[in-house]
């Protein structure tokens, strides 16, 4: 085929289609699109309103009115259709002049799933809800609707915590009380509970936690209630921290077990590194000495050293190093390579009480070190 005629076929393509043809047009890609396409609703019959304006200033102004009202009915123009538009602009209009038989006619319903915010709403109390109560919710409003053809509205809303008790009533004084979130045992409910649950993960303060709360409006749990949940919450978490830990050390020993048998050396224990964090400063009247594994970074040992075991916080680092190896001798655990930054009291404890394992200072704290002592060792 000569270039004349290439061309003369591409020019001929673009004219049809408006573009080059390409490889996408033919093929499953195409037959793919086409039943795509046929999946897609298409109205059945198309409506066409004409107006006629004096001027193009006016005929854009009606089409600003209805991107407004658009604008009102959902967050993106391209949401709402004309369709949609037209007939909540004509209900709107007939039930303002009265000229709806049935108000309550499932065909005049206008519900917008997409509120606009104002001025004064941004005010507003604010309360968390789960998706049982709002089914709850709905099933008491359902229900009323059975039994009376009234509407109903807001009467009251009682916060508790960070949920409401909402009451709903019509003009024959009909109520409908339901709870924005479902009971625990005990007349407790879920979201406060939740709440509690993740300040007290996070380690956030009740203070924290009580400003980010009243600058967001979405209610408070009292301290009490806190105080009340913290003995078992503690407990419950420390038995968790317990089984982790343990499942931790049994992995590495698994590990460590694993590599020695490939390279046919004995097993002489795992690897560590430690490091110490005070609560707040440095000066802290608590510090954390966590011991972590070397082949899953998983936690293998805490200690907890507060001022009741050393005032001096300088020595809580090798108070909990200390603690650690009583630790690691209750679980029968044997150490091989610890890992920690350049404390002069923890080198000269492991020396001194621990001549068997290999030292590593490494104040990058990274387990490159292992590595290469591991290639050192017999």
């Amino acid at each position: 085929m000569d270039g004349e005629s290439t061309k003369r076929i591409r020019d001929e393509n673009r004219e049809q289609h408006g573009r080059k043809k390409r490889r996408s047009d033919c093929g499953e890609k195409m037959k793919a699109r086409n039943e795509k396409r046929k999946l897609q609703e298409k109205p059945l019959v198309t409506g066409c309103i004409r107006f006629y304006v004096k001027s193009e200033d006016d005929k854009v102004s009606v089409y600003n009115k209805m991107d407004k009202i658009k604008l009102c009915m959902a967050e993106k123009v391209s949401s709402v259709t004309n369709e949609q538009v037209l007939n909540a602009v004509f209900d709107f209009y007939l039930q303002l002049n009265g000229l709806v038989d049935d108000a309550n006619d499932e065909r005049n319903f206008n519900f917008q799933p997409y509120l606009p915010c104002d001025k004064k709403s941004t005010d507003e109390d604010m309360f968390l809800t789960t998706y049982s109560a709002m089914r709850n919710i709905c099933s008491g409003i359902q229900h009323h609707n059975q039994t009376c053809t009234e509407l109903l509205d807001v009467k009251k809303l009682q916060r508790f915590g960070h949920t409401a008790k909402v009451t709903f009533t019509c003009k024959d004084n009909h109520l409908v009380t339901a709870d924005s979130s479902q009971h625990l045992p005990g007349g407790l409910f879920l979201a406060n509970l939740r709440m509690i649950h993740s300040v007290y993960a996070t380690g956030v303060r009740y203070s924290q936690y009580k400003r980010i709360c009243d600058s967001a409006n979405i209610g408070i749990v009292p301290e009490s209630a806190f105080e009340s949940h913290h003995n078992l919450y503690c407990s419950m978490t420390e038995d968790l921290a317990k089984e982790s830990i343990k499942d931790a050390i049994n992995e590495e020993v698994t590990a460590e077990v694993l590599k020695a048998e490939e390279n046919d050396v004995p097993f002489y224990g795992i690897n560590i590194m430690t490091d110490a964090r005070h609560g707040w400063r440095r000066n802290a009247a608590q510090s954390d000495v966590v011991a972590i594994g070397q082949t899953h970074h998983r936690v293998v040992g805490l200690a907890v050293v507060t001022r009741q075991d050393d005032p001096v916080s300088q020595r809580h680092e090798i108070r909990g190093v200390e603690n650690l190896y009583q630790h690691f001798d209750e679980n029968d655990t044997s150490i091989n390579i610890h890992g920690h930054d350049r404390n002069a009291s923890v080198n000269k404890y492991l020396a001194v009480h621990q001549p068997q394992l290999v030292r590593r200072s490494d104040a990058k704290y990274n387990f490159a070190a292992f590595s290469y002592l591991d290639k050192l060792l017999p």
